[in-house]
């Protein structure tokens, strides 16, 4: 059985979903993403590999 609100949660979110995928699909927000989710991922590469977790056979892991 449902619970009270859990119909309109679920409404709620399929209308979030919706709006997402349109905007996701203009073209402004596909170029940025295209530039921007790359250098996001590079960055925390970049400061992942920073980052020392320990020496094996005297070779700095990181």
């Amino acid at each position: 059985m449902a619970r009270p609100g859990q119909l309109r949660e679920g409404r709620f979110f399929e209308r979030q979903k919706a709006l997402y995928a349109i905007y996701h699909t203009k073209r402004g927000n596909r170029f940025t993403h295209f530039f921007g989710i790359p250098a996001i991922v590079v960055s925390i590469m970049v400061v992942l590999a920073s980052v020392s977790i320990g020496t094996i056979g005297g070779q700095t892991v990181s």
